[in-house]
């Protein structure tokens, strides 16, 4: 009888133990959280410990990802024994949030680099698009190059997307990045991420995002320029309005121009005079100015650059450059 009750306690413990999640660190209530809720964060710190001279307060930092950006906001935890506690209004919209830690000694713990993060549920009760794409470039560092990366984490997240939006093209571009970063530009990879394409391209429905994707891939990944001048010229012969519309036309130019760079001038010129976009005319400006004046054409290299430093008039070495130019030109019309 005692040794059923001793296995019994066994087995318990051990269910206990199995049933702890692999970060104790970081927890959260409720346990599947939605937009909206109010979500108690509860810490408990490894690195962040007492000081033996200091009063120890911690900080909770935390973003909101929504499809219209990211807010970050900075507040203060509340002792509970050896734990931290904070609880965050989330805003209707919020597909993900993050956390990391500080103390007022100016530590951190941010695992790793990587952060905290929970995926959140919309007013439906459903994962919304973009939360576990999101979560994967946050895993393998896109959009934050570092030494800390998790590829395989990252495609998990990636494939969990593509299972609940199987049109996210998107997932698709990232796990073929990751895989090539994972064998170092292999031929074998290169192989199969093109036959991985042509497989989608021939089985999908005909998109603007499906396009995108084949265009993307071929200009990114496989080096095929060739391929993606097709893709995109179809792209922009067949969609008249796609939300990667100025990317793919602006990237036309160079593909189409790689080894003339007077045509490549013109063709640029001519598309200033067609966008609005002033991320891209930011882009155009910069490239014209240093492009004309390499070739000597220091009154038109002025022009461009000066149109830059309008829309960019905080960047100091474009200013010097334009302040030398002008002392150039000058010096050279006395």
């Amino acid at each position: 009888m005692f040794r059923k009750k001793d296995l019994l306690l066994v087995v318990i413990t051990l269910f206990l133990a199995c049933a702890k999640s692999a970060d104790q660190v970081v927890a959260w209530r409720p346990n599947q959280p939605e937009a909206g809720d109010k979500i108690t964060i509860i810490f408990a710190p490894e690195r962040l410990v007492q000081h033996s001279s200091t009063d120890l307060s911690i900080f909770m930092v935390y973003q909101l990802l929504q499809n219209n950006g990211t807010k970050t906001f900075r507040i203060p935890m509340n002792p509970n024994n050896n734990q931290w506690q904070a609880t965050i209004k989330t805003e209707p919209g919020t597909f993900l949030l993050r956390l990391k830690f500080e103390d007022n000694l100016d530590r951190a713990e941010d695992n790793k680099g990587l952060g905290w993060s929970i995926v959140l549920k919309n007013e439906a009760g459903n994962i919304p698009r973009n939360a576990h794409l999101n979560l994967g470039l946050i895993q393998s560092r896109v959009n934050q190059p570092g030494s800390i990366v998790d590829y395989a984490r990252a495609v998990e997240e990636l494939r969990k997307e593509l299972a609940s939006y199987p049109d996210n093209f998107q997932a698709w571009y990232h796990i073929w990045e990751i895989q090539l970063k994972k064998s170092g530009n292999s031929s074998t990879s290169l192989t199969a991420i093109q036959a991985e394409l042509d497989s989608i391209l021939t089985t999908t429905p005909e998109s603007a995002d499906l396009h995108f994707l084949a265009f993307q891939t071929c200009w990114k990944l496989l080096n095929n320029y060739q391929s993606a001048i097709q893709h995109g010229d179809s792209l922009l012969a067949k969609f008249s309005s796609f939300s990667n519309k100025e990317e793919v036309s602006y990237a036309l130019l160079f593909l189409k121009n790689p080894n003339d760079p007077g045509r490549l001038d013109a063709e640029l010129i001519n598309y200033a005079n067609q966008t609005n976009n002033p991320a891209y005319l930011k882009k155009i400006y910069y490239r014209l100015g240093y492009s004309l004046r390499q070739r000597q054409e220091t009154k038109q290299a002025i022009n461009f650059i000066e149109k830059y430093l309008e829309l960019e008039p905080n960047d100091i070495h474009a200013r010097l450059d334009l302040a030398n130019s002008t002392a150039n030109m000058n010096a050279h019309s006395d």
